[in-house]
């Protein structure tokens, strides 16, 4: 359910509440505030609070407190350059994490094909903690990835054109999904770490099959067989 709850002259959503229930029982809760909306309707900076509830569907606590600001956008109103400062909640006593985001190209729908995230600890964009270059492929009508593909780097910084410059690669890792549930979990999934960006010196592989997720969207169950660099059985979950 989406409750509006406020909105500005020229009609755009100030203040926006979104229930998710499951099974008719409410599962979590966010809290949308745009501010700095420009003439186009684009929202130059927003506050995202998410809440998720107690095993009786009641009681929400927060979990989540993001503050968001969106520099760029596309004419179709998609956000190509984004800072987003990641809180424990929203006294903003905690922060988890700051991520530069570049969304570099989009689908006809709106999802994002190359994504570009860099991570620091702080805002002052000092420490880095890694940048990561993602491709998603294969996209389905619910926008779930059939194939994403990140390649991680542990050195990077924001050049003075915004753009995010990145080197020494740690790892790659090919997620590809047969499978979803209904609100976008994965089913049946195959996990292949590589050692270098062409994706020609495989690491492992791990196939796993969930069989549900709870209302909360937790793993009720998943089995997880660990393949190695030549295909060779390590271990099952």
């Amino acid at each position: 359910e989406i409750d509006n709850t406020l909105f500005d002259t020229r009609g755009n959503i100030v203040d926006q509440t979104i229930e998710l229930y499951v099974g008719g029982i409410l599962s979590r809760v966010t809290l949308i505030h745009n501010s700095n909306i420009s003439n186009r309707g684009d929202a130059g900076n927003q506050e995202i609070t998410s809440l998720i509830t107690d095993e009786s569907g009641s009681n929400p606590i927060e979990v989540s407190y993001q503050l968001i600001t969106n520099r760029v956008f596309d004419s179709d109103s998609n956000v190509l350059n984004q800072l987003v400062l990641n809180y424990l909640d929203s006294t903003r006593t905690l922060l988890l994490d700051v991520q530069e985001i570049r969304n570099e190209s989009f689908d006809t729908r709106g999802n994002v094909l190359v994504q570009k995230i860099a991570t620091f600890t702080d805002e002052t964009l000092t420490t880095l903690l890694d940048v990561k270059l993602i491709h998603n492929e294969d996209i389905d009508s619910l926008g779930n990835a059939g194939k994403v593909t990140i390649w991680k780097y542990a050195e990077g910084y924001i050049d003075a054109s915004g753009y995010i410059q990145y080197s020494n690669l740690i790892d790659a890792t090919v997620i590809t999904t047969t499978s979803f549930d209904l609100r976008g979990n994965a089913l049946i999934q195959t996990i292949r770490k590589y050692t270098d960006e062409a994706l020609t010196t495989l690491v492992e592989t791990q196939n796993i099959t969930t069989s549900g997720y709870d209302f909360h969207d937790r793993a009720t169950h998943s089995s997880i067989t660990t393949y190695n660099s030549t295909g060779e059985f390590v271990d099952r979950q």
